[in-house]
């Protein structure tokens, strides 16, 4: 027998309520987070388009700026919304570690935001032939932490940009990143792979964006570009919440 109306609402809002106790949605709404931080995104021309670094002023070439112009980057241009700082930092944390998935929702909408002007920037954007990629996170790490932030933080940004969201990768458990020293990231890698039934083709001319919340060393994002190419995309471009900057730009 169905039950009426009424009762499923308020059974709807007690399943709410309890979730967000469980998994610490009960933080300060982020618009509001956002405005008391006098937040803003950074400009385009205060990081490396290659790999997302901050420069100052002729830093930039056409080949990186000092950080990447002798490493492989596979993906061909980066946007971020802020370096790996607080209060950004703080907010990336809360994300993944306390569920905050209200704030990987907001801040998403305005990688999308920024994302749609680089891509418009760089010539009138096919959105048709665009799509979303978030960064594929194991599903125990999932069940660990009790949210995929990458996936929530592309869902906004693609809702943003008016294009849908495509999972064609699977990640194996393993360490996460943030446990690895920078040596290790490198070597070690990041196990990704294509998902079966894709065919290697299926992204002929498209436009991949492949999101996830922070660019470290870039081991993450070089797997998956790397992978992605496979499917003949025509361009695939990164899109971040924030970027590590190297040690030597890092302040206190």
């Amino acid at each position: 027998m169905a039950l009426p109306a009424g009762r499923l609402e308020r059974i709807r809002e007690w399943l709410v309520s309890v979730e967000r106790a469980w998994v610490g949605w009960s933080l300060a709404p982020p618009e509001r987070v956002l405005a008391e931080a006098a937040w803003r995104p950074d400009a385009p021309g205060t990081y490396c388009r290659r790999c997302g670094g901050s420069v100052g002023t002729g830093e930039q070439t056409p080949d990186g700026c000092g950080s990447c112009r002798d490493h492989v980057v596979n993906t061909d241009r980066i946007v971020r919304l802020d370096a790996y700082r607080d209060p950004m930092r703080a907010w990336v944390r809360a994300i993944k570690y306390r569920a905050w998935a209200e704030m990987a929702e907001c801040l998403g909408r305005r990688l999308g935001d920024r994302l749609h002007r680089a891509l418009r920037d760089d010539g009138p954007p096919d959105m048709s032939r665009t799509i979303v990629m978030p960064i594929p996170m194991p599903w125990q790490r999932r069940l660990y932490r009790g949210i995929d932030h990458a996936r929530l933080i592309a869902e906004s940004a693609a809702e943003a940009m008016g294009v849908p969201v495509v999972q064609l990768l699977a990640a194996d458990n393993g360490p996460p990143q943030v446990s690895l020293t920078s040596a290790r990231r490198s070597r070690r890698g990041v196990r990704m792979t294509v998902r079966s039934g894709i065919a290697l083709d299926s992204l002929r001319d498209a436009v991949v964006v492949l999101v996830d919340d922070v660019r470290t060393s870039g081991g993450s994002l070089n797997t998956a570009a790397r992978l992605v190419r496979r499917l003949g995309p025509r361009l695939v471009v990164a899109g971040v919440l924030a970027v590590t900057d190297d040690p030597a730009r890092r302040g206190p």
